[in-house]
């Protein structure tokens, strides 16, 4: 909309009598960025049974939680920071769809959402809103098959993300060993799939081996195999190696770091000679394998200190990628929260949402857990939130008390006390037992939700205690 030869104060006047004069025949409502209602018409009220007075301390949160509606589309606009038309249904048991347009600053910033729902009068009209519906859930489907093809790794806008998924899809193409490095829980498993996924041997295995998970008494058979005999309880016909198993395609080797010095000679050979000797046997058994690494340990320092083969460091990361940390991609913290979200309410049949609060600390939180806390925070928050939309207070509760940089307030004033991690004191004093019990009691609980799939009498049960000491819990924290 434009107008010509007038002045600011005047262009006011118009949209305010335009927007005044449209609300009388269509059902529209105005909120803020926090889902405040700012406007609603008279057509909008009639169609929700609501005055103009219960509005005025109110948000659209309130008439989601009071069920005058069962989701909210526009706080769903909000949310995802896009517009969207989508059905819900009102009080009494009718169909409404809604269209919501974002309105924004100069900044690119979202102030407002302006909502425009309607009720289908007609058979014929609710065929049409149908359609709406199909042709949105579509897209939707056809965005989450698009992310399910490519995996969770390749969800990403942050510029340093997109440096390391570059030089991994150059280093698919050559067939090379390749040692991922980063911090606990940055995804070096996914990278590594990725990476397997891209390169030649696609259509080949891809054989997972985390390493700390396996007895070291027993890593050597599992990974090279033993042949009839080798050792007491042995197959009677040996057994295939992880190695083997592989052959064709990628093995990838976890928390490399820690296979025993040993072992180290052995893995070695298979670098060396793409060759392989069973426990118990003398015959080597040739392979076609690509080795990947993964480790979060400082592996030159082990090399100084005699924990680690420095030929096999050298073999293992011809090629080095580190994974960046979550802090350092913190454009990517909404995408990844959408991502397990999606699949979370899939999981637990919700149709939770992030609120704009909630998303904004989410941003503003180190991460030190990286992308796996990120992930546990998300499907936390999907169990014990109340109602569809999942609110900062939610969040705060879930990393209250978690070593990493407190969340950092819209002023720039961070909200704990310190902008420092938490260090851990050589003794602990009784506060700290104190928290350090509710940390585990709070863990229980959320355990115990997540095996109940939300159902809180289950949970309740399995923990051994009744229901109502459960919400009681629930409310504390």
């Amino acid at each position: 909309m434009e107008f010509f030869r007038l002045g600011a104060e005047e262009k006011a006047r118009f949209y305010q009598k335009i927007l005044l004069e449209v609300g009388r025949l269509a059902p529209i409502m105005l909120i803020d960025a926090d889902g405040n209602f700012i406007f609603a018409s008279d057509a909008f009220l009639t169609d929700m049974g609501l005055e103009a007075e219960d509005l005025r301390h109110k948000s659209a949160y309130d008439l989601v939680a009071e069920k005058y509606y069962d989701r909210s589309p526009s706080l769903k606009a909000l949310a995802e920071g896009k517009d969207c038309g989508e059905l819900s249904e009102s009080k009494d048991g009718f169909p409404v769809y809604t269209e919501t347009k974002l309105l924004r600053n100069e900044q690119g910033e979202v102030e407002y959402a302006l909502c425009h729902s309607l009720k289908p009068a007609s058979i014929d009209h609710e065929v049409e809103l149908l359609r709406h519906q199909v042709a949105y859930y579509r897209g939707e489907v056809a965005e989450l098959k698009n992310r399910l093809r490519s995996g969770p790794q390749t969800i990403y806008q942050s510029e340093a993300m997109r440096r390391s998924i570059v030089t991994a899809d150059r280093v698919a193409k050559a067939d090379t060993a390749v040692m991922l490095t980063g911090e606990s829980g940055v995804g070096k498993d996914l990278m590594a799939r990725h990476i397997h996924e891209r390169s030649a041997r696609s259509g080949k295995p891809f054989v997972p081996v985390c390493i700390p998970m396996m007895s070291p008494s027993l890593l050597e058979s599992e990974l090279f195999g033993y042949v009839e005999g080798a050792f007491t309880g042995s197959m009677r016909k040996g057994k295939t190696g992880l190695f083997e198993a592989a052959n064709g395609g990628t093995v990838f080797l976890d928390e490399v770091g820690d296979i025993p010095l040993e072992l180290q000679v052995k893995l070695l050979r298979v670098l060396e000679n793409q060759e392989i000797i069973r426990v118990g046997g003398t015959e080597p058994t040739h392979l076609d394998i690509r080795i990947i690494s993964a480790t979060n340990r400082d592996i030159p320092s082990m090399v100084e200190q005699g924990l680690f083969r420095e030929d096999l460091y050298y073999r293992l990361g011809v090629i080095q990628l580190r994974i960046p940390p979550l802090r350092e991609r913190t454009g990517d913290v909404p995408l990844l929260a959408d991502f397990f979200l999606h699949k979370l309410n899939q999981k637990y049949h919700s149709h939770k949402c992030l609120a704009p609060g909630a998303l904004s600390l989410m941003e503003r939180y180190d991460w030190p857990g990286n992308v796996r806390q990120l992930r546990n925070v998300v499907e936390q928050s999907v169990v014990l939130s109340d109602g569809d939309f999942i609110r900062e207070q939610d969040i705060s509760r879930l990393i209250r008390g978690v070593p990493g940089r407190p969340p950092v307030s819209p002023s720039g004033a961070a909200t704990g006390s310190s902008t420092h991690p938490v260090p851990v004191p050589e003794a602990a004093s009784a506060p700290d037992v104190v928290s350090e019990a509710s940390r585990i009691e709070r863990q229980q609980i959320v355990d115990a939700l997540v095996r109940a799939h939300g159902n809180k009498k289950k949970a309740a049960e399995l923990l051994g205690i009744s229901r109502s000491k459960l919400y009681r819990r629930l409310n504390t924290f």
